[in-house]
């Protein structure tokens, strides 16, 4: 039987183009990655960079899902467009609650990889978002990211209860050991206490703040 889009009249309903020439990893599938060596000076979040001129920094997405979903997944080449004005873009950062059914969780994980994949063969430089739900997603949420390269990860609303701290640590710690990245992109904040372990065995640690702290001129966690 020919595949979906060999069939005639078939509509790309299943962003099948996301993945044209994608090689995957994983039981999962998961598409990969391939990381830029560059490293972001700054970082706008997807709805900001929608509506400004200064082009001169890099496209994050760590912000409600309901501000880049559409663009991102439902009519891709909307982002396309605003992304190729950018210096660069971290992948985005769909939601993954602890609660959510477990396939939801890596779903979530698969939709970014696939548009980050889109974006690089359209010669946009990405990082890798790294983003990890209960302890089940650690291993998917390395799948399809590269080793002892750069990787980005959100820690804004992650660190405010013990129970989120600690799934946090846990997480940071399995990804860090897994990927050994040279280079660690974090928006938000970077307590030393978690994050001193990182910097002392030599991972360059590049805190960029949220918009949140940035309003407040205070670091939040």
């Amino acid at each position: 039987m020919p595949s979906k889009h060999e069939q005639p009249g078939w509509r790309d309903v299943f962003n099948a183009r996301l993945l044209n020439d994608a090689q995957y990893d994983g039981p999962h599938d998961i598409p990969w990655i391939n990381t830029t060596t560059q490293l972001p000076n700054r970082l706008i979040a997807y709805s900001e960079a929608k509506r400004t001129n200064d082009t001169d920094q890099w496209v994050c997405f760590y912000q409600e899902d309901h501000k880049f979903l559409h663009d991102v997944w439902e009519e891709p080449d909307i982002a396309l467009r605003t992304l190729k004005r950018f210096k660069g873009v971290i992948t985005p950062d769909f939601s993954m609650y602890r609660d959510m059914p477990l396939v939801q969780q890596e779903f979530a994980i698969f939709m970014g990889h696939a548009a980050g994949h889109y974006w690089h063969e359209h010669g946009i430089p990405v990082i890798p978002n790294v983003r990890w739900g209960d302890e089940r997603t650690y291993e998917i949420a390395c799948n399809g990211v590269p080793r002892c390269s750069t990787i980005s990860i959100g820690s804004l609303g992650c660190l405010k209860d013990r129970t989120n701290r600690q799934i946090f640590v846990d997480g940071l710690a399995y990804v860090m050991d897994t990927l050994s990245p040279k280079t660690l992109v974090v928006y938000g904040s970077t307590p030393e206490q978690i994050f001193a372990p990182y910097t002392n065995a030599g991972v360059n640690v590049l805190r960029f703040p949220s918009q949140i702290e940035l309003a407040h001129h205070k670091e939040v966690v």
